[in-house]
């Protein structure tokens, strides 16, 4: 089936249990804007059960690629003939950059989320009203779901909040014009696993550039994250580290760029 705005598609949790979610957007760059619902449905969830919901039953938005549907992972289903694109509104995001730290509002075509069409300044009073920018996986959107459905009578809050924790933003540069996204995605998985395994942080997503990628993590301890994310990054081939930003729980940002003469990371002055 060929994905197109408004396509429903079923979430399985893991456990027996689905979510839906709902395609606003989609253009020819493979970046939708995605829209996941707070309320289950029936497994295996039918087109005709996603009439039901609707803009104040979504729990979370975001961007990401389509390699869930396919992979089979995510299965559309159709589109509703009550379907409206007015209904939907693709927001601005907040970028804030590693060199300079200031607030900038994003906003995408949207025809294709994966076309940036303006960038503007913004106050970090209205910074904080705005979704965090980002191409996120799809291991995000899954994690943010199966916190949410915890349990059948319980409900946590997964919405965005300032964060109680380290932040940690890590620069990946092609090594060479061969160096594939693919790579990346299996560094990904690399590292977290590691991350888990040592129970020290998550990945939270990634953000594709011109240049190069970002890639977040959140954890109680930046530094213990950035030593795995370091000793991770030795798998990864086609890419390398070129700078990192580590976030302290109160705000304070130490910017690092990666010598590869010395193989350290240097303070940035």
């Amino acid at each position: 089936m060929t994905i197109v705005p408004g396509t429903w598609f079923e979430v399985p949790l893991g456990d027996g249990r689905s979510a839906a979610g709902l395609v606003v957007a989609i253009g020819s760059t493979g970046i939708g804007y995605f829209a996941f619902f707070k309320r289950l449905v029936e497994s295996p969830v039918k087109l005709e059960d996603c009439a039901r919901l609707g803009p104040d039953d979504v729990l979370f938005a975001l961007r990401t690629g389509t390699s869930e549907f396919d992979r089979g992972a995510w299965r559309a289903l159709g589109v509703l003939s009550s379907w409206s694109p007015l209904d939907w509104v693709i927001p601005r995001f907040l970028r804030r950059p590693v060199h300079d730290g200031k607030y900038y509002a994003v906003e995408y075509s949207a025809d294709d989320p994966g076309v940036e069409v303006s960038t503007i300044p913004v106050s970090e009073e209205l910074a904080t009203a705005l979704p965090p920018d980002g191409v996120w996986t799809a291991t995000t959107a899954l994690t943010r779901l199966r916190r949410h459905f915890q349990s059948s009578d319980e409900v946590v809050d997964v919405s965005p909040a300032l964060p109680m924790e380290y932040a940690l933003i890590v620069e990946l540069r092609a090594s060479s014009p061969a160096s594939s996204i693919d790579e990346v995605h299996k560094l990904q998985d690399e590292i977290e696993s590691e991350l888990k395994a040592l129970g020290i942080g998550e990945l939270d997503g990634d953000e594709s550039g011109s240049d190069g990628i970002k890639l977040f993590f959140t954890g109680p301890d930046g530094w213990k994250i950035l030593a795995a994310v370091d000793a991770g990054l030795t798998s990864g081939k086609g890419w390398r580290p070129y700078s990192a930003q580590v976030r302290s729980p109160r705000g304070t940002a130490i910017p690092l760029r990666y010598n590869p003469r010395t193989s350290r990371w240097e303070r940035i002055p």
